[in-house]
């Protein structure tokens, strides 16, 4: 089989509001199409909270390649679904985390094969192996042959050192491009702290690889230079999960910092990150601040000291303040990324966090609800205590009530979201209403769906039971 045209697709979820559809940037196909144009494959990336992604669009090209996480699982279960009955009969290709995990739901899907964990060495190979043949060489897949599903051995992760010599991604591959809101760029994979709740390292490892500075910078310089209009007019999302990693490669990250200042590499938009509270030292937020950043996305999870315990987050509460307080000495903003109906919170005692949180003066607040992500240890876990939890992967963004707390109903969840989260932060605050507040729009449809999801409710227990037979 000749490949020619390759597309590489990233679904939407189904409901409108969450941070993957808000947030309109693709994750990891950019990066893996710049990778097969070194092949000599014509790639092109179609990212759905992006673009509205149609089938029609899909059928000409020989290889179609989905990645998946848990929330846009179905979505990507259906399309798959639909090409095939409507008679493609070129390769389908599924990877990222769920897919990593389950393999055999893509695979009865429809799709050909799986690429487990990362996929920068393991797509280009399983494509040549299509064209020419080899397929039980390849590592790092899972397929089918003669009606028997065959787990190829697992491929190693890539290395800091390869890390270092990848492409800068080619956004320009991206239908709709001009929709993008946001610049996404990876410098890291792996985490070592191993949180309960978590899916990094299940897809990536526990082992932190790092890139180099040299290449940081090299790629900002080339975004620069390359994407001037992107450039200009974005932010950039540094997307590692732990923008300084470990206390070995805080080094790379200070010399990177350092030298966008001397090297004029701050984006004009600024850009985000996500770290470890424990990492906002006075040192390092003055560093930040100083090299464009535009705001700081902490991986708070709560300010409980029984409940970080219960998460395995190792640090206190007493940290996060310290580390605020960093922040805010500086006039870094902060994003306090928490999390909703853990075993050890009430809803009372889930708000008076968030009002300590408040009382130490950040800038804003995400919360999202408890979310049993396939192949973590919490989901392990609640399996093996018999604990029930929504299976729909529809609802699993963070914006749903899935598990049921043992201290906590799922009301209560639900209200920690959308009460605290947005009518008693943002709106009764009076922050929304403040002239120099820069995500009205994001809160307004927070807002909406708020509606949205009452109304639902009203209908469900009220008007669709007044109606039965």
């Amino acid at each position: 089989m000749k490949i020619n045209n390759i597309a590489l697709v990233e679904m939407a979820g189904v409901d409108r509001f969450n941070i993957y559809a808000l947030t309109r940037m693709p994750r990891g196909v950019p990066l893996l199409a710049a990778i097969l144009q070194e092949y000599g494959y014509h790639v092109d990336c179609y990212i759905g909270s992006i673009h509205k992604i149609k089938w029609q669009e899909l059928l000409s090209y020989d290889v179609i390649g989905f990645g998946a996480i848990s929330c846009t699982a179905k979505p990507t279960y259906e399309m798959i679904k639909k090409l095939r009955a409507e008679g493609y009969h070129g390769q389908i290709v599924v990877g990222g985390p769920h897919a990593t995990v389950l393999p055999d739901e893509s695979l009865a899907a429809g799709a050909d094969f799986v690429v487990r964990h990362e996929g920068e060495r393991t797509l280009p190979e399983l494509l040549m192996a299509i064209e020419n043949s080899g397929i039980e060489n390849v590592a790092g897949i899972t397929w089918v042959k003669d009606g028997v599903t065959m787990r190829n051995r697992d491929r190693t992760f890539l290395s800091s050192k390869e890390l270092s010599e990848l492409p800068l991604p080619v956004f320009d591959t991206i239908i709709d491009l001009p929709r993008m809101n946001i610049v996404p760029i990876t410098f890291s994979r792996g985490c070592p702290f191993q949180c309960e709740f978590c899916g990094v390292a299940g897809m990536y490892g526990a082992k932190y690889r790092c890139a180099s500075a040299e290449w940081r910078i090299s790629q900002l310089r080339q975004m620069k230079e390359q994407y001037p209009n992107i450039w200009n007019t974005r932010p950039i999302f540094f997307t590692d999960d732990n923008f300084f990693g470990t206390d070995q490669t805080k080094p790379i990250i200070t010399m990177m910092l350092e030298r966008m200042s001397t090297e004029k590499l701050i984006p004009p938009k600024g850009w985000i990150c996500q770290m470890r509270i424990a990492d906002a030292t006075p040192e390092l937020v003055k560093l930040m601040k100083a090299a464009g950043c535009l705001f700081v996305c902490l991986g708070i999870e709560s300010v409980d000291d029984e409940t970080l315990k219960l998460l395995h987050k190792r640090q206190t509460a007493r940290e996060i303040e310290i580390g605020l307080k960093n922040c805010q000495a500086q006039g870094l903003d902060t994003l306090a990324m928490t999390i909703a109906g853990t075993d050890t919170d009430t809803f009372w005692s889930f708000w008076r966090s968030i009002r300590r949180l408040q009382k130490w003066q950040i800038t804003y607040l995400q919360v999202l609800a408890l979310v049993p992500l396939v192949g973590t240890k919490m989901t392990r876990r609640l399996v093996n205590e018999g604990r029930k939890f929504d299976h729909n992967y529809d609802t699993h963004n963070g914006m749903h009530a899935v598990i049921k707390p043992l201290r906590m109903s799922k009301l209560g969840v639900w209200a920690s979201v959308y009460l605290v989260g947005f009518i008693w932060f943002y709106v009764l605050s009076g922050k929304i209403f403040r002239r120099d507040f820069k995500y009205r729009r994001l809160i307004l449809v927070g807002l909406l769906e708020l509606l949205k999801q009452l109304w639902r409710n009203v209908k469900d227990c009220f008007i669709s039971s007044a109606i039965s037979p």
